[in-house]
């Protein structure tokens, strides 16, 4: 029974009394031209279709309407050209006309065989003939089986003649009646002709059967109409039937989410470009210095990595060149993005931990060079793990083309299957379990950044502490992970959705990963241009743990050991401060008055005139801490380089005085110097002086 299937072209390879029956099941369906095709055997009796068998269901008529426009074909047993005189003497009209008058007076039918059986007594004469022209010349033609005989003398005993009599017949090549004689390696003669033929307008109780062109095989195929009349238009007067390969239409993305996508990269983009003028202008400052500006180059590559993988990403799919940008450059800029941000940050929050959790009291300085071949470490084996899959030909990316989901495949008016199709860059599964261990390599640098979030998230110095931000980045990123996971492999069938998700999940991510990483720092630098609060804890009266800023770990034991500042240039620095902090304290000593305080580890207290008028003003300094007078001997060569910096505006003490809010400047008063006071009760205060600073 014939069964439901996508096949247009269908070839009766059959005998005519089943072709009879499986046509008329064909025709109670409908299938028949011009939407299908049919191709049978040529050497049916004439009038086969006539012989309807009783169990077919089926009139002549309905016979006759299923065969009309049905191809035949026959090995042609008739010469091309019927006219052309051969090697025997006639053309193929010549012995035709022979043949009929033979066949008159006998009871023997016309066969068309009989072209073919002239032509094959013939082969044997000329291999015959060649055979007996040999011996003559005393040539055999390739064989040694035995001596040499001539003709008259041969029996099939005879190994040498028949050799000689197959090698002949092997080069036979002569145009025949029936067509050009030659013949293969085992003897089969090759028929290059195959003539075509087609059951043509239908009547009531006949159909004509009409020759209409040739086939050559040794022409490569080559077909051809017998005239001029003939054409497409005879042939097939309602249009050439499709051959039942469906129609194949490549879907790209949509042009409205394209632009939509790439305006939102653009602004990306321009994200980007700040944060890298930003970094640039103000990589002196304080707070972008302690950011390490060199790092934060890379992580704005990588975030214009990834912004650029969107463009690549939705670009249509026209020729062979966006296909490999799609598959290729895409994936590569998404996979060598993320790496290179999300690298440059845990070389940052390794930088902290190593600082805060390395209680060795030879602690080595970071500097940038080092946390920079900490990323080209990371970076080098991600672009390993690329290399390596696209070397392998059953892990490289190529395109090819899968039916897309988000559009059915349907019929079109001749009932041809047109299938909408795209492009997948994961043809196999080997390919797809190999961007597996891509991913999974980008998970393990998020639980790396887990633990080291972990471990900094008590670091109380709001410049150093990324524990927050670091922790949302790996949010936004396990997210954007989650998502090129289900678009590269579960969703790649579907190009709008997938390009869809893959699009915003880059972008937020990136976007999340610069917003987080440079926002604050621009917030910062606004409220405290100079820097002055930027090694300051987020709670000063806590000094246990880690984050403690006393003793080694303090400002200037960071700014060091994070490479920001030159230790030499540090300890020449405060050598010159202590110095001077020596000499005030000397001027303290030699003041004489009638006034005296008693300085402590808080700024120095205020004292009274009762009366007015000049008056010298003299200072007792009594009462001093052991510890506070020996700055020598506390501030030792490890200490001094561990000081944070003092701004110019530290090395004066200022005096206050109320009326008027006059400054009188520290190093201005002198032993016995006067000073003018109007009314009673004024107050000098001296303040910006703190010992324990020292």
């Amino acid at each position: 029974s014939v069964v439901d299937t996508n096949v247009n072209v269908f070839f009766m390879n059959m005998y005519q009394g089943i072709a009879i029956d499986v046509f008329c099941q064909f025709y109670r369906k409908g299938i028949r031209y011009p939407s299908y095709a049919f191709i049978t055997h040529g050497w049916y009796s004439d009038g086969w279709y006539k012989t309807i068998p009783d169990h077919v269901d089926c009139s002549l008529n309905e016979i006759l309407t299923q065969l009309d426009r049905v191809i035949a074909f026959l090995q042609s047993t008739i010469a091309e050209d019927e006219d052309e005189i051969t090697e025997t003497g006639l053309s193929a009209n010549e012995f035709e006309k022979k043949y009929r008058m033979a066949l008159k007076d006998t009871s023997y039918i016309y066969q068309i065989e009989g072209y073919t059986a002239f032509d094959a007594i013939y082969s044997l004469a000329f291999a015959l003939d060649k055979v007996q022209r040999a011996v003559c010349d005393n040539k055999t033609l390739g064989c040694n089986e035995s001596d040499l005989i001539p003709l008259e003398d041969y029996d099939y005993t005879d190994r040498q003649v028949t050799c000689m009599l197959n090698n002949s017949l092997d080069d036979t090549n002569f145009p025949g009646v029936s067509g050009t004689v030659k013949f293969d390696e085992d003897g089969t003669r090759i028929l290059d002709l195959f003539r075509i033929l087609q059951y043509q307008n239908p009547t009531d109780d006949d159909i004509t059967f009409q020759l209409v062109g040739f086939v050559n095989t040794s022409d490569n195929g080559s077909f051809r109409f017998i005239n001029e009349s003939f054409n497409n238009n005879t042939i097939w007067p309602e249009g050439v039937p499709p051959d039942g390969i469906p129609i194949k239409k490549i879907n790209t993305v949509l042009i409205p989410l394209i632009v939509i996508m790439d305006i939102f990269a653009a602004f990306g983009v321009i994200f980007a470009i700040v944060c890298l003028v930003f970094t640039i202008v103000f990589r002196n400052k304080k707070i972008v210095k302690l950011t390490s500006p060199n790092l934060n180059y890379i992580v704005i590559v990588g975030a214009l990595f990834m912004y650029g993988s969107v463009f690549s990403r939705m670009l249509p799919n026209t020729d062979q060149a966006s296909l490999d940008v799609r598959c290729y450059l895409a994936y590569w800029l998404t996979i060598l993005g993320y790496t290179l941000s999300f690298s440059a940050v845990l070389a940052k929050m390794w930088r902290v931990y190593y600082i805060f959790h390395n209680p060795g009291t030879k602690k080595r300085t970071l500097t940038d060079w080092h946390l920079l071949l900490l990323v080209a470490v990371i970076n080098a084996v991600a672009v390993l793990l690329l290399i390596i899959g696209e070397a392998i030909p059953q892990t490289r990316h190529v395109p090819t083309l899968v039916e897309d989901k988000e559009t059915p495949s349907i019929r079109n008016s001749r009932d041809v299957l047109v299938m909408y199709c795209v492009y997948s860059c994961y043809p196999t599964s080997q390919s797809i379990a190999f961007q597996a261990v891509n991913l999974s390599y980008l998970a393990i640098l998020q639980v790396i950044a887990i633990v080291l979030a972990f471990q900094t998230r008590k670091v109380k110095i709001k410049a150093l502490n990324d524990a927050k931000q670091v922790t949302a980045i790996i949010y936004a990123t396990s997210i954007c992970i989650v998502i090129l996971i289900l678009t590269s492999f579960a969703l790649e069938e579907f190009i709008n959705t997938s390009n869809a998700l893959f699009s915003v999940s880059i972008m937020a991510a990136t976007t999340v990963f610069l917003g987080l990483i440079f926002i604050p720092k621009m917030v910062s630098l606004y409220r405290d241009p100079k820097g002055e609060n930027v090694l300051t804890t987020k709670d000063s009266s806590s000094s246990n743990g880690p984050s403690s800023m006393s003793g080694r770990n303090s400002a200037g034991n960071i700014a060091i050991l994070m490479g920001t500042e030159d230790p030499k240039a540090t300890i020449t620095r405060l050598e010159g401060k202590i110095a001077q902090l020596k000499g005030e304290l000397q001027k303290y000593e030699s003041w004489e008055g009638s006034y005296s305080f008693t300085p402590s580890k808080t700024p120095f207290n205020t004292f009274n005139s009762s009366s007015a008028g000049s008056m010298d003003v003299s200072v007792n300094v009594s009462k001093w801490d052991s510890n506070d007078t020996k700055l020598s001997s506390k501030l030792d060569h490890r200490d001094s380089q561990l000081d944070s910096k003092l701004d110019s505006g530290d090395s004066k003490v200022d005096s206050k005085l109320d009326n008027g809010d006059t400054e009188i400047p520290m190093e201005e008063i002198r032993v016995g110097s006067n000073v003018a006071l109007n009314g009673a009760n004024h107050k000098v205060r001296f303040s910006d002086v703190d010992i324990s600073e020292c």
